[in-house]
């Protein structure tokens, strides 16, 4: 992955510990996500990532940014 991808934060909209989606795909991070549960996942914006937001499998949320902790 030579040039920068665009990746989002997603988690699964799906009840209990359903797997929302699993792709192997060289963009992203690690080239692969698994999305199930309350885990949050860095991901690219690829075709099936794209489709599994707009069925409402998967919800996108804001990236957390790291506090630095006061002097």
């Amino acid at each position: 992955m030579s040039e920068k991808t665009e990746t989002i934060t997603v988690k699964s909209a799906l009840p209990n510990n359903d797997v929302a989606l699993w792709e192997k795909h060289p963009n992203h991070p690690g080239q692969e996500i698994f999305v199930a549960g309350d885990a949050e996942v860095e991901v690219a914006k690829t075709p099936r990532v794209m489709r599994a937001l707009a069925d409402n499998r998967l919800v996108e949320i804001e990236k957390k940014t790291a506090v630095k902790p006061g002097k």
